[in-house]
């Protein structure tokens, strides 16, 4: 019972794997005595990139800040990097707000701060949860979780932000090597949404599931976009399809509070509903996606209580995509972590 079914949990023991290099040892090392150097600089190698405007061509590169800082001998020089970092750093959002959207490469050491900073831990999975303020990143950890909302050692919930910082949540059953977090949504931190992916780290994680409502931000876009660049598998969710269901069977006529309803209508207006709610989120998303200029891609439309059912091995009821995203984020991290042969 968990994340990863019981019948793969040997091959993911058995396929753990160190792979934490002499190099990054060194760089690790190199670059706690350089962080001072390089304070409020973007570090790492910086691709300016024309933004999704029609514009072709004009790559603008701005060279390592990070690592130029990381290299000063004296404190002399070090304060001259650290003042030519701050100049690209604010030569770089001017072309932001003109319309040209960076894309930064982390380096190696900003990498390893991040997995620090998270509390990495190798051999295990990590998944990242994104979205706005009150889509439902807590809940759907839980139910990842095996965890009901009210339950000991579950993620807080409610109806505002809870998260201001990443949290982290290991799975509560030992034999699963999974680490959730709950990463804050975009509108509660004072980050333009195109430095969004990298403050948070989300480079360093094996999944990352961008869960929305409605429609998507232009963080959600951002996170998409550098997902497939870092290669790392995405996941479009739409979570709490029970109570759009619900929702929608109110809209077309349905009373809950009529004791004496026919069974036979009430299942009707839950099979109209429970169809018009998918055909509608489905074509918000590709409609979102076309107008992102992304590739079309599945969306996961899922309700907490089922998903759990699901991670409890429980033969779930009036599921709709949980099976599948569950089935396709094993299948695709093992993949990705060349665990094969084990196709759930």
């Amino acid at each position: 019972m968990g994340f990863f079914p019981a019948s793969v949990l040997p091959f993911v023991a058995a396929g753990d794997e160190v792979l934490v290099g002499a190099a990054a040892a060194l760089a690790w090392t190199a670059g706690e005595s350089a962080a001072g150097a390089a304070t409020g600089s973007l570090g790492g190698s910086i691709t300016l990139g024309t933004a999704a405007l029609g514009c072709a061509g004009a790559l603008v590169v701005v060279g390592a800040i990070g690592v130029a800082a990381y290299a000063v001998a004296d404190r002399s020089r070090a304060e001259n990097a650290a003042d030519v970092a701050r100049s690209e750093k604010e030569q770089i959002e001017e072309l932001w707000r003109g319309g040209i959207q960076p894309v930064v490469t982390p380096n190696l050491i900003e990498q390893e701060m991040a997995k620090r900073r998270v509390q990495y831990q190798e051999g295990f999975f990590h998944f990242a949860v994104t979205g706005t303020a009150g889509s439902g990143k807590s809940s759907l950890i839980n139910a990842f979780r095996g965890l009901r909302n009210r339950e000991t050692a579950a993620a807080a919930t409610g109806v505002t932000e809870t998260t201001l910082t990443l949290q982290r949540y290991p799975d509560p059953d030992t034999q699963q090597p999974v680490v959730w977090y709950d990463v804050p949504g975009a509108g509660t931190l004072d980050v333009p949404d195109w430095q969004y992916f990298n403050t948070q780290g989300l480079y360093i994680f094996d999944c990352i599931i961008v869960l929305f409502d409605n429609r998507f931000t232009a963080t959600d876009i951002a996170i998409l976009r550098n997902s497939a660049r870092f290669n790392i598998p995405a996941y479009i969710v739409r979570s709490k399809a029970d109570q759009q269901i619900r929702n929608t069977m109110r809209e077309m006529g349905y009373d809950s509070d009529d004791e004496n309803g026919d069974p036979g209508f009430r299942n009707r207006l839950y099979q109209g509903a429970r169809q018009q709610f998918i055909e509608e989120t489905r074509r918000n998303v590709s409609s979102n996606l076309k107008k992102a200029n992304l590739p079309d891609r599945r969306v996961y439309i899922i309700s907490n209580n089922t998903l759990l059912s699901v991670i409890k091995e429980e033969t779930p009821r009036k599921a709709i995509d949980e099976v599948e995203l569950r089935r396709d984020m094993v299948n695709h991290v093992l993949a990705k972590r060349g665990i094969v042969g084990t196709q759930v």
